[in-house]
């Protein structure tokens, strides 16, 4: 990747994770990497950006599918707790629903609250459903 496209990417990396909720610490646990590599992506200063790594946090995030939880769902999945998985994989789908992020803006400018509030507001009333 050429420098411009790491930038990019690492913009991409940051948006997501901010959609997700989480920290670049916590982010990187879950994606299998480290928190100095994701710091280095998202400042856009990673030297060289591998396939493997790139493999490991697009399988995370889930690169705009509606398996944006995979990971979490297979670790559900291994360590007996099925019962999350349908759930997790709604929040999943609702993430990659298009407009997502206008939902999240018009909650936010509807009762005046931070992003990560709206997107909570937003799975409690799916979770209802």
């Amino acid at each position: 990747m050429s420098p411009e496209e790491i930038k990019n990417y690492g913009e991409w990396v940051k948006r997501e994770r901010l959609v997700l909720g989480l920290n670049q610490r916590d982010f990187a646990e879950r994606c299998g990497v480290s928190f100095s590599t994701i710091g280095a992506i998202e400042a856009g200063t990673a030297k060289a950006l591998g396939a493997k790594v790139k493999n490991k946090i697009e399988a995370f995030i889930g690169t705009g599918e509606p398996q944006i939880a995979s990971a979490t769902l297979k670790s559900t999945r291994n360590s007996g707790i099925e019962h999350f998985s349908p759930m997790l994989q709604r929040l999943a789908n609702i993430v990659a629903l298009d407009d997502f992020n206008e939902r999240v803006l018009g909650v936010q400018k509807g009762i005046e609250c931070d992003k990560s509030h709206a997107i909570f507001i937003i799975f409690e009333q799916a979770l209802k459903k």
